[in-house]
């Protein structure tokens, strides 16, 4: 069974990286996040800035990208490390010109030195309606880790908003959105309120009176 979110946050705080991942779900924003943690897992924290780090970092556009360069890529030993590791967004490995069977050799028996990491932006791996992408997730859950992140609650996302508007310093947007009787607005008035207020103010304090927890936004005539 692929990993779910918490048990993929429990892997990356006290496992060793893996060789292969496999990241997919219906929130691109979780993907792409996770994929980063896993980056900073293999590489450190400080690989973006370290010119033997960004040797040894490599990423691809699945879409664009051959698999011959993706493989290649992949096998190559690291520079003066203890490993690489090879991102790769929007893999279909049911392209016509995937060749499919060297995709399923490589994640059959991942190189020990290369992190090999797949994340799915807009890509839907299926392996319950295809034959190739059951196969390939079968393999990436033996030899590494296959995780699929669903979609955040109601409740998950407000917090996940509060955290990002705390951190941003809005504390007026992140009182908004977080007070002692929350409710459940829609997303986008979450994302609104977590911006910081000057950011929506258009004309005096009209927006700074609408922001108040006590009155509905209603849009300008």
């Amino acid at each position: 069974m692929p990993f779910t979110e918490t048990e993929l946050k429990r892997h990356l705080k006290e496992a060793p990286p893996a060789r292969l991942y496999l990241l997919y779900g219906r929130e691109p924003y979780l993907t792409s996040h996770y994929a980063d943690q896993v980056v900073r897992l293999a590489m450190g924290k400080d690989a973006g800035e370290d010119p033997l780090g960004q040797f040894n970092l490599q990423r691809f556009d699945g879409q664009d990208s051959s698999w011959d360069a993706i493989e290649e890529a992949a096998e190559a030993l690291p520079l003066m490390a203890e490993r690489k590791c090879v991102v790769v967004r929007d893999f279909d490995v049911t392209a016509a010109s995937v060749p499919f069977d060297r995709v399923l050799e490589l994640a059959g028996d991942p190189p020990e030195d290369t992190v090999l990491i797949f994340w799915m932006d807009t890509v839907s791996p299926d392996g319950k309606k295809n034959a190739k992408w059951r196969k390939f997730l079968a393999a990436v859950e033996k030899n590494g880790v296959c995780a699929e992140l669903k979609p955040k609650t109601p409740a998950e996302t407000a917090k996940l908003l509060c955290s990002g508007a705390a951190r941003r310093g809005s504390r007026r947007s992140a009182a908004a959105v977080c007070g002692k009787r929350p409710r459940r607005p829609k997303l986008p008035r979450l994302f609104l309120y977590s911006l910081p207020v000057r950011n929506n103010m258009k004309s005096g304090g009209r927006m700074e009176r609408d922001l108040q927890p006590s009155r509905r936004l209603r849009p300008s005539p």
